[in-house]
């Protein structure tokens, strides 16, 4: 596989990562500003990532995820599989170059080339078409640079017992190097380990505090391990946020149920309410196990927040959409 001309894990601008693959780069041309580039002259391409996508235009708000052997990319909307260049993409001779920063005010740093692992279409909270891939680096990144590039996104809740709860739970306590290691942190999304709060999940955290305080509703987020607190009608709810993509939505709803009804029984006051936050809509047989447990359900689709099961509560229906139940003929 061809290498570009950089330095690996060196920083470059926009302009000086074109100049290596002899493209004369231009601010103004909007085609040059996105994550993947056209179709350099040597048939290759170049991939520009920001990690950190707080304070971006939600547009731009793809679940990007680096690890220190992959990569996990969410392309832009409105491309197809089929597209040619995601074609390319997928052949073993296209030269792949990986540039990424934390936030929009650094430098890029160059992190090799990439090796084509899998992809899958989807459609995105507004139905949109887009894709999600799976890369491998072909060059590992380094510890120290990994954790530059994801500061910020990896969020530690340091152990309260030191001794051999500390030792216990240590390997808990970094952010995982590889895939493999976060897949196996994120299933674990229990109160005894310590969690890992991904772009997805953080920047649906953004919109819905952006969302409850076009509502005139003050939420707290994050506190005692609970995702978020809010105030509705005179009704306490704590609520729990979870993004599907290596979780399947059966699975984020297990981790959902399990989490609030605990946090409602052993961290909450009697009287407080329950509602799960997802990206997608939930099936019949989940919603109804979810009224009978009195907890509320809300996905977010096209900017606005679904509520599902409005016979849980009156309360969330003056703050998020209802759906209307059909009427008997």
């Amino acid at each position: 596989m061809a290498k570009l001309a950089l330095t690996l894990h060196h920083r470059y601008s926009r302009r000086e990562a074109f100049a290596a693959v002899g493209v004369e780069y231009d601010q103004q041309k909007r085609y040059l500003n996105v994550g993947l580039s056209p179709q350099c002259p040597d048939e290759g391409y170049l991939i520009f990532i920001t990690l950190n996508k707080e304070g971006l235009d939600p547009a731009y708000d793809y679940d990007d995820e680096l690890f220190g052997d992959k990569f996990r990319w969410v392309t832009r909307r409105d491309r197809a599989a089929d597209h040619p260049d995601y074609l390319h993409l997928r052949e073993s001779k296209t030269r792949i170059s990986l540039l990424v920063r934390n936030n929009s005010s650094e430098t890029f740093a160059y992190l090799g080339e990439l090796k084509y692992q899998t992809h899958r279409e989807f459609s995105s909270g507004d139905q949109r078409i887009q894709q999600e891939y799976v890369f491998d680096l072909v060059e590992p990144l380094p510890a120290s640079l990994l954790d530059e590039l994801t500061a910020g996104l990896a969020k530690r809740t340091p152990a309260k017992k030191q001794d051999e709860d500390s030792n216990r739970r240590e390997s808990w306590k970094r952010r995982p190097a590889s895939l493999d290691d976060y897949k196996k942190a994120f299933s674990y999304a229990l109160a005894e380990l310590d969690r890992t709060v991904v772009p997805g999940h953080h920047n649906y955290q953004l919109r819905l505090m952006k969302f409850l305080e076009q509502r005139g509703v003050h939420a707290e987020f994050e506190r005692d391990m609970i995702d978020v607190r809010f105030e509705a009608g005179g009704c306490h709810f704590i609520g729990e946020i979870k993004i599907t993509g290596w979780l399947r939505l059966e699975q984020a709803f297990r981790t959902a149920i399990g989490q609030l009804l605990e946090y409602q029984h052993l961290r909450c006051s009697q009287g407080v309410a329950m509602v799960m936050f997802l990206d997608q809509e939930l099936d019949a047989q989940r919603l109804a196990l979810a009224s009978r447990l009195n907890i509320a359900v809300v996905y977010e689709r096209g900017g606005e927040y679904i509520f599902q099961n409005r016979e849980v509560s009156h309360q969330l229906e003056k703050v998020f959409k209802a759906i209307e139940k059909p009427k008997a003929a």
